[in-house]
């Protein structure tokens, strides 16, 4: 085998391996001992509701994008159940890799340094997927290949007519998913217009302009009308765009605080270190004009979509998943600089090897807590989940699909075993505070009374230590106390069913 294939090769392997790693952190693969997560149960439920005919946010409440229930719904239709939702993660997985990769190289010329950086960071991709299923594990990978398509531009001065609606496109999608995602697009058109300014290129301007704004229009409009056929566009809008900006209301002290909160994050993988060398190597590179210009660019961009990572001020993990394809490029970027440096292939091997080491221990630990925990199990989670199989297993028995249930604030996964829908369109209640939502209050309240649901599901830890008002809690605890009765079975259970009298 000639030494460039060998090189082709090794390339693969490095892809696949890290495909397949982190994929398997998935809680959706086939091999999980763990129910999906909160927000990830949350998500699946509006695929399968949407499958059995019931709306999104009319019927089914989150603050979510519409494409995002669009991708769930498309799993559940595969009809292998979960797996087909895990198949549909490693899809998006894949591409995000993909584009990160064939970025890295546009810029580098260095196909080991555009693969390399994904064991670099394997232990970072694990630790803030927290899971997967999540709408950003899905915008990166729109994210990575528009990144692509505006780097392909930046140093070719061109692209396709084709390409340029779908950098359309791609903003689309990724604003339905979640409208404060896209940075991105945000950042380089506006450099795009100061450069067709600049050199008084109008012409160029204005074709760029029209063929990104159709790309994007085109999927304004199939979504909105997709949303007007089925009768939910007001409410779309309402929760999709008019809560999640409320959502991401907060101060300036919070978003400082989970500024330092998610530089943290990324310490025990050397990242900000290798940050900082990778800054100083763009600035010290002899690279050609439009390779400089580029950097700057990148730079603003990494900056802006940091924070809007910070934007809502909650310390979520997978909120960081966004800045992933410009810390990978720019770590890419840092190796590709040494690996040039090295003067023999053994140089090389141990520059790759030490910039292994270097996340080793927190790799190490991600590898145990999200991939062998995830299709193990330890004691604890294999008795939570079987405790969740039995209550869903008792509710099947004990009532038919049409009954409706109430599962107060513990996610979505006893709806998606038992097969049962809930009571009304708060499934689970939104992470809002319920105090600046009066309607939906009322509405929650109302629905709790006129169309009580058969069973009721509520954490033993509120019946023990009832919270304030601002979760509804006490609203539950009253109607529990007046018009249900808790079956025996599951006294003392960290999860208790209530029947209703």
């Amino acid at each position: 085998m000639s030494k460039k294939n060998l090189k082709n090769v090794f390339v693969v392997i490095i892809f696949l391996v890290s495909l397949i790693v982190i994929s398997l952190g998935f809680w959706s693969n086939p091999f999980s001992k763990i129910l999906l997560g909160h927000d990830s149960s949350m998500f699946y439920y509006f695929g399968k509701g949407m499958a059995n005919g019931l709306i999104p946010y009319t019927e089914m409440l989150d603050h979510k994008g519409p494409f995002l229930f669009l991708i769930e719904f498309f799993a559940v239709k595969l009809n292998l159940g979960v797996t087909g939702l895990w198949l549909v993660e490693v899809f998006f997985l894949a591409m995000a890799l993909f584009f990160i990769s064939r970025t890295a190289f546009l810029l580098t010329k260095n196909k080991i340094a555009s693969v390399f950086i994904f064991p670099m960071t394997i232990g970072l991709f694990l630790h803030i997927y927290e899971g997967g299923n999540l709408s950003e594990g899905y915008a990166v990978a729109l994210i990575a290949n528009a990144l692509y398509l505006f780097c392909k531009l930046f140093l070719n001065h061109k692209l396709a007519s084709v390409e340029y609606a779908w950098i359309g496109v791609l903003g689309g999608l990724t604003f339905f998913l979640r409208g404060n995602m896209i940075a991105l697009w945000v950042i380089f058109c506006f450099s795009l217009l100061i450069e067709g300014m600049v050199e008084k290129n109008y012409q160029k301007l204005v074709k760029q302009t029209i063929l990104i704004f159709l790309g994007g229009v085109v999927v304004v409009l199939l979504i909105c009308l997709y949303c007007w056929r089925i009768g939910n566009l007001t409410e779309m809008i309402q929760q999709a765009f008019v809560m999640n900006f409320r959502y991401s209301a907060t101060t300036w002290n919070e978003r400082l605080k989970m500024c330092r909160f998610f530089l943290e994050v990324l310490i025990p993988y050397g990242l900000l270190a290798l940050l900082a060398l990778a800054g100083i190597s763009m600035m010290t590179n002899k690279a050609p004009r439009e390779q400089k210009r580029l950097y700057v660019v990148l730079s603003i961009y990494f900056l802006a979509n940091y924070y809007t990572v910070v934007l809502s001020g909650r310390p979520y993990l997978h909120y960081l998943v966004t800045q992933l394809p410009i810390i990978l490029l720019f770590l890419a970027i840092l190796l590709a600089t040494l690996l040039k440096k090295a003067k023999s292939s053994v140089t090389a091997f141990f520059i790759c090897l030490l910039l292994l080491m270097i996340p080793a221990l927190a790799t190490k630990r991600d590898i145990q807590n999200k991939v062998l925990v995830t299709n193990r199990g330890t004691e604890e989670i294999n008795q939570n989940v079987k405790q969740e199989k039995d209550l869903a297993d008792y509710i099947k028995r004990h009532s038919t699909v049409n009954d409706k249930i109430y599962v107060h604030n513990l996610g979505a996964n006893l709806y998606l075993l038992s097969n049962r829908y809930a009571n009304s369109r708060f499934f689970v209640l939104p992470a809002v505070d319920y105090t600046k939502f009066p309607k939906l209050q009322s509405e929650f309240q109302q629905a709790l009374t006129v169309s009580s649901p058969k069973y009721i599901v509520v954490k033993q830890e509120i019946l023990d230590q009832p919270v304030n008002d601002s979760n509804l809690d006490q609203t539950v605890l009253k109607i529990l106390q007046t018009k249900y009765h808790p079956v025996d079975q599951f006294q003392g259970q960290e999860q208790v069913l209530f029947q209703k009298n």
